[in-house]
């Protein structure tokens, strides 16, 4: 990376602005789903007669000869209604629509690390510095649908859930989970990218994972070889 004079990275991302046809779907996320983790970041709501916007002040962070900087970002939900016109076919609301309904047919919240689809690919992606251990069952709570899938292999802790939430757009949140809170990705494979359900035996890293029975293990942990 190069840094300019002012310690900073040349392109330095401030900024991402999100439409939806209702901003209270990200205050709403993150009120109840990172507010209840333990993670209550500043946002405010300015309104005018066609347009309302919700931010909400994060942090980018970057390392510079040993020493970390913190620098804002701002993650804007905005809903434009003077640009959504409902009786369009390619109106912001028509591809909620959309949207909803592959995640409620694919990415059920009452059955969740059972589907994916193309649409969580479009995504926020926030890392947490608090253990994710809260955030499954506040997903549940609120009817949201989600994967999760370990960062590593062998009784791994660490990873991603991806989310449903913020309308239409979903949410990677990217932690760590304590030992007592991490069966459930433990039992999720790295992304299988050959699995209707994103779960499953992850051919790219053979000899890693393999899905028996429902259990999670380790071939290199056997006494035969790996096949």
């Amino acid at each position: 990376q190069f840094y300019n004079d002012f310690g900073l990275p040349d392109l330095l991302l401030a900024s991402l602005a999100y439409p939806t046809s209702d901003y209270t779907s990200f205050s709403y996320f993150f009120a109840n789903i990172f507010g209840n983790a333990g993670v209550t970041p500043q946002s405010t709501t300015s309104k005018s007669d066609s347009c309302d916007v919700w931010s909400v002040e994060l942090a980018v962070t970057s390392e510079i000869s040993g020493t970390t900087y913190a620098n804002p970002i701002y993650i804007k939900g905005v809903t434009n209604r003077a640009a959504d016109d409902p009786a369009s076919a390619y109106s912001i609301s028509a591809f909620e629509k959309a949207v909803n309904e592959t995640h409620s047919k694919n990415m059920p919240p009452s059955n969740p690390n059972s589907g994916w689809d193309a649409f969580i690919d479009m995504h926020l992606g926030v890392h947490m510095d608090v253990k994710l251990d809260l955030i499954p069952g506040l997903l549940r709570k609120h009817g949201y649908g989600y994967s999760m899938h370990p960062e590593c292999v062998h009784n791994c802790g660490g990873g991603s859930i991806w989310a449903t939430g913020l309308n239409p757009w979903s949410i990677e949140i990217q932690g760590y989970f304590s030992d007592q809170a991490s069966e459930e990705i433990k039992h999720c494979s790295l992304i299988d990218y050959c699995s209707s359900t994103s779960n499953g035996d992850v051919s790219l890293n053979t000899d890693i994972v393999v899905y028996k029975d429902d259990q999670t293990t380790d071939p290199a942990s056997n006494d035969d070889p790996p096949m």
